[in-house]
């Protein structure tokens, strides 16, 4: 969960740097949309099933 945070908080700082850099307003793609919206979820997943394997009793 701390590296989804520390992502979190690398995109925050990006999108500050290039707002500071790129004073115009900012035109999103719908790919960047996607990848922030999707990635997050996807990334923990791939977690929970490869590194955190769980055995349940049925």
């Amino acid at each position: 969960m701390v590296l989804i945070w520390f992502v979190a908080l690398c995109v925050g700082i990006g999108f500050r740097t290039w707002g500071n850099a790129h004073p115009d307003p900012f035109v999103i793609r719908s790919f960047l949309v996607w990848v922030l919206l999707f990635f997050p979820s996807i990334a923990l997943a791939f977690y929970l099933i490869f590194f955190e394997p769980q055995k349940f009793d049925a």
